[in-house]
C-alpha cells in the first residue's frame, strides 16, 4: 500500500503528519483492496479542508471534509473514507459469497 501526504498553502506540523500516517496504518485490515491512498490537505482562507483518495484495482474512494481545524477536518474525511470502505468490503464479500 503506497501513502501520499500533500499539502497546500502551508507546511504540516510533525504531529498533525504522524496522526495522519498512525490512522492510514489502520486501514491495513483491508490491505488485499487497497493499492494507494492519497491525503490531500489545504488551507482555504481561514478554512481547511481535506481530501482523502483511495485506490483499488476497481475502484477509487474520495472523502471530503471542511473545517477552521486541519485535525477536525482530516477527521471528518477519514471517518467518512472507512465507513465507505466498510461497505465496499461488505459488498465484495456478499457478491463473492464469504
Amino acid at each position: 500500500m503506497e501513502f501520499t501526504l500533500t499539502t497546500r498553502h502551508f507546511q504540516p506540523t510533525e504531529t498533525l503528519r504522524n496522526r495522519i500516517e498512525k490512522r492510514m496504518e489502520k486501514l491495513d485490515r483491508f490491505n488485499s483492496l487497497i493499492q494507494h491512498i492519497e491525503v490531500i490537505l489545504d488551507l482555504d482562507g481561514n478554512m481547511r479542508k481535506a481530501e482523502i483518495v483511495l485506490k483499488t484495482k476497481k475502484n477509487v474512494i474520495t472523502a471530503k471534509a471542511t473545517s477552521h481545524d486541519p485535525y477536525t477536518a482530516f477527521d471528518q474525511a477519514y471517518k467518512k473514507l472507512k465507513s465507505r470502505l466498510v461497505k465496499l468490503d461488505d459488498r465484495i464479500r456478499e457478491h463473492n459469497g464469504r
